[in-house]
């Protein structure tokens, strides 16, 4: 089967060369992206994810405050929480 079936002529050399001055190359011309960090940012902006960070954030505290309530009634069980939370401190400081 031979290589050039319909007898279509494509350009010269010189027209290419001449298309290439007047328009340019044949070239998308595109930004890379960092597709992770964009979807994070987009997801920050989402009313429903802060709402959700906010309400988990809410119940952090109050366990926390809640833990700390019942292991200051008694003060082993506070030297105790002390130093897990010096240490838990301690450790993050120094990474």
């Amino acid at each position: 089967m031979p290589a050039n079936s319909f007898n279509i002529k494509g350009l010269t050399h010189e027209q290419v060369m001449e298309a290439r001055e007047k328009y340019g190359y044949n070239r998308l011309e595109y930004k890379k992206e960092n597709g992770v960090f964009d979807a994070l940012k987009s997801l920050v902006k989402e009313p429903m994810v802060i709402l959700l960070l906010m309400a988990s954030s809410i119940y952090f505290i109050s366990e926390m405050l809640e833990m700390v309530l019942i292991l200051t009634q008694n003060s082993k069980s506070w030297h105790l929480f002390h130093h897990i939370l010096t240490y838990i401190l301690y450790h993050q400081n120094n990474k």
